[in-house]
């Protein structure tokens, strides 16, 4: 196959979870749309249209080719998108006829991490052990210690040298109560080494930069109700032109996430996908410079980790080193991670992630002979809201799921006093998922909704759980503006008492009861030994 029938190819990548989007093979390019297309396929009427910022300009564009001007005429439609507001609508007119319908739908903004690889490491056990050598026996001698470095060879040890490790060297005991003949002090050589418990490669890397783009889906509609639906992915400051037209993503606004800035552990010869984000409190002692090294052992070095507190033949070292099976195991870090802003995930080797915050400005630019008129879909609707369930301030956040009806699809936008979220709503009653973050158990925000010439009030409610989150590496000092985690996470005392003081009565008999038992228990037992006794 040749190198550009390869670059046309599509890969389908899963996005775990309700995601799912087709990415080009090669990450700089997208599919082009044809816009040859648009003036005869489209989209239904009733589809789901919302209002949103548009800006139509008339221009000119000339082209000078050997010397020779020609001038064409275009119509530019600039609109903003963003996960809140996805949708827009256009109905193409020509000479006073309508020939066609757009509708322009933001599926996702993808930023994927373009990385820097840190260290190398592998999942090992820091293991000491010690040798003791009265003065003048064996390599020890009066300025053994002062010239023993973390790196020096010990003949004592030469066992653990299979292994990157680091050496001690300190005092010890003489004398023949210490098992020497001199009373003069001994030494404690002592090596603590790293040994891999398997052949697992893992890299340590960060992101950064992340390259912006967005999945957008184009529905067109001819006179004739004919259909066509193109999904494509367009990254920042790209333009895909066509004949009688152009599309491109302007710029991509994203709002400051931490959870961007996050250190990652991966494994680099595992046949399945094991990528974890790293905590503030993982250590990983072993450090290799390449993956050959790593496989191999060799230019590795171990971070000194070790507290020991020596004995006369012992140097009880206690080693911090992160168990990284366990690790990356763990479903609290392991990805994909979902919050409210972002949802980090792996796919074909890359880490992706969906920003549910991010804004697309697009420009749809056509044939100056084109007119195009803003749709907008203003159904009425019936929705509603279940309880909010999960935990407050940790990671994943707390989840709600919202349940409209409407007699055509349209979308609507839930409006609360700290949060906002889109909703669809459909015949059927179609369920639409939502992710928040709280900092309090018992959660509480008021909400409206606008369908057609009613305004809907109504409260989200819900009891959350309390649920420690960890602490990830960050590389840099981010101004947290899309902080949705406190730095302090401990338990909501105000929600604890209040729990208390609701069933003040059944702690009242809880505590009577136990002052009788004391009580019965106190009168019975001088009792029951005196019988016993006598």
């Amino acid at each position: 196959m040749h190198e550009n029938e390869r670059d046309q190819q599509m890969e389908r990548i899963e996005l775990k979870g309700p995601l799912e989007i087709c990415i080009r093979s090669h990450p700089m390019q997208s599919r082009i749309i044809t816009f040859t297309a648009v003036m005869i396929c489209c989209f239904q009427l009733a589809s789901t249209c919302q209002y949103t910022h548009t800006l139509t300009s008339n221009n000119t564009v000339c082209t000078r080719t050997d010397g020779s001007l020609k001038c064409r005429y275009i119509m530019e439609s600039r609109i903003t998108l963003s996960e809140h507001r996805p949708h827009a609508c256009f109905r193409i007119r020509h000479d006073n006829k309508t020939i066609g319908s757009l509708e322009v739908q933001l599926q996702h903004v993808i930023l994927q991490c373009n990385p820097e690889v840190l260290f190398y490491t592998r999942d090992a056990s820091i293991i000491t052990e010690s040798a003791k050598r009265c003065h003048f026996a064996g390599s020890c001698s009066s300025d053994t210690c002062a010239h023993t470095s973390t790196r020096s060879y010990v003949p004592e040890l030469h066992n653990t040298y299979e292994y990157p490790g680091t050496s001690r060297c300190t005092s010890s005991c003489g004398s023949v109560g210490c098992g020497c003949l001199l009373p003069i002090p001994g030494c404690l050589f002592s090596r603590s080494f790293s040994k891999p418990r398997n052949e697992k490669v893992y890299e340590i890397f960060n992101c950064p930069t992340w390259e912006e783009s967005a999945i957008m889906k184009y529905t067109y509609t001819g006179a004739k109700g004919k259909e066509e639906t193109n999904i494509v992915r367009v990254e920042a400051q790209t333009t895909h032109e066509e004949k009688d037209g152009n599309i491109t993503v302007e710029f991509i606004t994203t709002p400051n996430v931490p959870l961007l800035s996050t250190v990652f552990l991966r494994a680099v010869n595992s046949g399945s996908q094991e990528t974890s984000i790293v905590d503030r409190n993982d250590i990983f002692a072993l450090r290799c410079p390449t993956m050959d090294s790593a496989r191999n052992l060799s230019l590795c070095h171990i971070e000194d980790t070790c507290e020991c507190f020596p004995t006369d033949t012992e140097a009880n070292c206690r080693c911090k080193n992160t168990n990284i099976t366990e690790k990356i195991s763990s479903i609290d870090s392991r990805l994909p991670l979902s919050t409210s802003v972002v949802q980090l995930q792996e796919a074909s080797g890359r880490i992706l992630a969906v920003s549910h915050k991010s804004i697309v400005d697009l420009t749809i630019t056509t044939n100056g002979e084109w007119k195009s008129d803003n749709i907008v879909n203003n159904e009425d609707c019936d929705i509603s809201a279940s309880p909010v369930r999960g935990c407050y301030n940790c990671l994943t956040g707390a989840q709600l799921t919202f349940s409209c009806h409407s007699k055509y699809p349209t979308m609507v936008e839930v409006v609360c006093t700290d949060h906002m979220f889109a909703a669809a709503c459909d015949r059927f009653t179609a369920q639409t998922e939502a992710t928040l973050h709280s900092t309090a158990a018992q959660f509480v925000d008021q909400c409206k909704v606008t369908c057609g010439r009613r305004v809907y009030a109504f409260n989200i409610t819900g009891t959350l759980a309390y649920h420690p989150h960890m602490e990830v590496v960050r590389f840099s000092n981010d101004t947290e503006d899309a902080s949705y985690v406190n730095m302090y996470n401990y338990p909501d005392i105000g929600h604890i008492i209040s729990v208390a003081l609701s069933s003040w009565k059944m702690m009242a008999v809880a505590v009577l009861a136990l002052v009788v038992l004391v009580g019965l228990t106190a009168l019975c037992i001088p009792r029951i030994i005196g019988k016993l006794l006598f």
